[in-house]
């Protein structure tokens, strides 16, 4: 602690911008696998739901879809804001890394849900 004291009385800043300073530089830093091995927090039944509803998507020649479609009205609305987030971020880094058949990211819209491209 008497370094991150020392940092911060050199810097003349406070110990809370200073971590977060320091945080930010070292998330820079970190890599994830790419690899099978990637965990998620979605359960298979909801993935398998999700993919089911990308097959249906195709069929309709639908070209853009939010999380909230393909998971459906329903059970979005059970989720609490939390559970939404969590699932948002983790499906949105599974498309990312190409783990979700044709899903890549498309546009943010305005209530900053992101949208995804279907492709055929």
């Amino acid at each position: 602690m008497n370094k991150i004291n020392y940092e911060v009385f050199i810097r003349k800043t406070t110990i809370q911008v200073y971590l977060s300073k320091m945080i930010k530089e070292s998330m820079l830093q970190v890599t994830l696998p790419i690899d099978e091995s990637f965990k998620c927090n979605i359960s298979d039944d909801l993935l398998h739901h999700i993919q089911y509803e990308i097959t249906l998507l195709n069929n309709k020649d639908k070209k853009e879809v939010s999380l909230r479609g393909l998971v459906g009205e329903r059970l979005w609305e059970k989720m609490d804001h939390v559970s939404k987030r969590n699932l948002g971020k983790t499906f949105k880094t599974m498309v990312k890394f190409n783990l979700i058949p044709r899903i890549t990211l498309g546009r943010k819209i305005g209530n900053n849900a992101q949208k995804y491209n279907v492709n055929g």
